[in-house]
């Protein structure tokens, strides 16, 4: 699986108005203790169309990339 820098990466705009970034923390300290168990689902323009609230916890995390 490719690397791709989180700094990339951004939120797809419609995802927006679909989906909330509840829980954030309790989500970074399971991925902090996992690791990343489902991967993010990125388009050919670097946005996350699935996975948003783990796109938000690894940046929270301080993450530089992600596969």
């Amino acid at each position: 699986m490719k690397q791709v820098a989180v700094s990339l990466l951004s939120h797809h705009p419609i995802n927006r108005s679909i989906y909330t970034l509840s829980s954030i923390d309790s989500l970074m300290h399971s991925i902090e203790e996992m690791g990343l168990l489902q991967p993010l689902v990125i388009d050919q323009n670097y946005h996350v169309i699935s996975g948003n609230r783990r796109f938000k916890a690894i940046q929270n995390l301080g993450w530089e990339s992600v596969s």
